[in-house]
């Protein structure tokens, strides 16, 4: 029976790490679309609503199956690394948008 077990539990971190390559390639596509923007405050607010959904959706993954790299279309990606990334781009659109939010203080 452990077998089995521990062929469901492979399956299971293979599912959650295709996941968290989905919310990465969603950040990164959405970091891309807001360079090209051109939102009104309200917009941007919003925009960043959505971003931090897919942030915080991503980073959790991350840490609960100690993911440490992911890949996208052949390329390979260290997580921390990119989350480093993320989130200086993040704080810049924070700044951009006259937001104040806690998790992503410097």
């Amino acid at each position: 029976m452990g077998f089995w077990n521990e062929i469901k539990r492979n399956v299971h971190i293979a599912k959650e790490q295709r996941q968290c390559e989905l919310f990465l390639q969603q950040i990164l596509m959405m970091l891309e679309d807001e360079a090209y923007a051109n939102f009104t405050p309200t917009q941007g607010m919003n925009f960043f609503k959505e971003l931090k959904i897919a942030y915080v959706n991503y980073i959790n993954r991350i840490r609960i199956y100690n993911i440490t790299s992911l890949t996208i279309k052949d390329k390979q990606y260290d997580v921390k690394e990119y989350d480093i990334i993320i989130k200086a781009k993040i704080r810049s659109l924070c700044k951009k948008y006259g937001i104040n939010d806690d998790m992503f203080k410097e």
